[in-house]
Parts: C-alpha cells; structure tokens; sequence
C-alpha cells in the first residue's frame, strides 16, 4: 500500500511538471510571437529613419551648393559695385548706396 501511495505522489509530480512545463511552453511562444511583431514595427521603424536620414543628408547638400553659389554671386556683386563706383568716380559722379 505504501508502494502506491509513492508511485501515485510521483506520477502526481510528473503531470504537474508536464502541465507546468506545458504552460510556460505556450507562454515562451506568446512572448516570441510578440517580440517577433515588436522586430517587424522597429524594421518598419528602421526603414522610415533611413528615409529621413537620406532625405536630410539631400537637404544638406542642396544647402551646401546654394550656400557657395550665392558667395559666389556676393562676390560678383561686390565686383560689379566696384566697377560701377570706378566708373562713376572716373565721370565725376558720386554713387550712393
């Protein structure tokens, strides 16, 4: 009789470490499948980061060209006013700004 009781104490351990085993089983795969759909929104994240990124190194390019180009036309500018101011002295005339 004590034999039974034993065996039935240990079968009772072992279906509830199935269970046990079971249940967490199912709550590791719910725990991967929500880190899986967390993965796929930070690559959709990711893909939407690189597009700014790339959109605002463009920005930054065109800035840098438009930058030179108008030092470039200050400069003209600056030329021509020196010119005209030359040309002015050279007639008698005072130039004002």
């Amino acid at each position: 009789m004590v034999a039974g009781r034993i065996m039935t104490v240990h079968m009772d351990d072992e279906a509830q470490w199935t269970k046990l085993y079971q249940y967490l089983d199912r709550r590791f795969d719910a725990i991967d499948g929500r880190f899986a759909a967390m993965d796929e929104r930070f690559d959709v994240v990711e893909e939407h980061l690189e597009g700014i990124e790339s959109t605002v190194n463009a920005i930054h390019q065109r800035l840098e060209h438009a930058e030179a180009d108008q030092a470039a036309m200050k400069s003209q500018l600056d030329r021509h006013d020196r010119w005209h101011h030359q040309t002015a002295g050279k007639l008698g005339l005072r130039l004002d700004h």
